[in-house]
């Protein structure tokens, strides 16, 4: 099979400054912003990479931004340089794809979450495994605290577990109402922010069209149902504080981040409808403007 490309661009501004980016990877919380609003920016790619045949589904730069990993659906991690040679290929332990990867605070360490409900703790400058434990249920994302580098991570049933991650220990679990895509935490780990999909299932098109023609209007809990929405949880205090609705998911996973400023001024996400949504963090309101158009699908990151 044609093994798959990686692509890491560099985009340099009026300033001669170049910062480079994965287009695959959550929003680097250390990634530095363009010193000017104004400046143009051009995007080159400056390593061309391969090293797997099976589809790409995560990025991961290490904390000083010397390594990237890259993980697969056939199970694969591999760990690159900033020249795009591979640096290690690390053993599968996952029985499936691997969904997501991410580096402990210090780079001492990462971990990886599979399809198989198994997280693994890998020792990054040995590559060898420092042990495997099972979230319980399917693992739908997961994040690690910038400050501790203890983990949270969503999982089916519209769970959240938080975990130690010096001995696999369960802290403490929340419940959301409906199943989360994707999850973020804030630059000092007290924020989680939570893509949650809207239930399209729960009720068929063909009942909805029906319904429409016959002038029937939906009851404020199957309207609910349909509604997409982003969450804010405060983990210091185990509750849900701000909700941020106007997006549309159903289909694809959105990842939904915080501005880059340590106020965490806004929360930003990528819609279904081709849009991109931006909310003030703390009133849940849409800035002026919203959406930004531009794409002609999806925006998926």
């Amino acid at each position: 099979p044609k093994e798959k490309t990686l692509l890491v661009s560099s985009s340099s501004n009026q300033n001669g400054t170049q910062n480079g980016k994965s287009t695959h990877q959550k929003s680097n919380r250390d990634a530095p912003s363009s010193s000017s609003s104004s400046s143009t920016s051009s995007a080159n790619p400056v390593v061309c990479s391969r090293g797997t045949s099976s589809k790409i589904t995560y990025l991961s730069w290490s904390p000083n931004s010397n390594r990237l990993l890259a993980c697969s659906d056939d199970a694969t991690i591999i760990l690159y340089d900033t020249h795009g040679r591979k640096i290690h290929s690390f053993i599968k332990k996952h029985e499936g794809g691997v969904s997501s990867v991410h580096w402990s605070p210090d780079g001492s360490f990462f971990v990886s979450g599979g399809l198989d409900r198994m997280f693994a703790k890998w020792d990054a400058r040995t590559f060898e495994c420092l042990g495997t434990f099972s979230a319980d249920y399917r693992i739908q994302d997961f994040d690690l605290d910038p400050t501790t580098g203890d983990m949270i991570c969503a999982v089916s049933d519209n769970l959240l577990h938080v975990f130690h991650m010096s001995d696999s220990s369960k802290q403490f679990t929340l419940q959301d109402s409906a199943s989360i895509s994707s999850i973020q935490l804030s630059h000092d780990g007290r924020y989680a922010l939570c893509s949650l999909s809207c239930n399209s299932s729960a009720i068929s098109k063909a009942t909805l069209a029906e319904n429409e023609a016959n002038g029937i209007r939906m009851t404020p809990e199957e309207a609910e149902k349909l509604r997409a929405k982003i969450h804010l949880w405060d983990l210091r205090e185990q509750r849900l504080v701000r909700e941020y609705t106007g997006h549309e998911q159903s289909k694809y996973v959105l990842r939904s981040c915080f501005s880059a400023n340590p106020k965490r001024t806004f929360v930003c996400c990528g819609s279904e409808d081709g849009g991109v949504y931006i909310w003030n963090t703390n009133d849940g309101s849409l800035i002026r403007d919203m959406p930004l158009r531009g794409h002609k699908g999806p925006v998926k990151i």
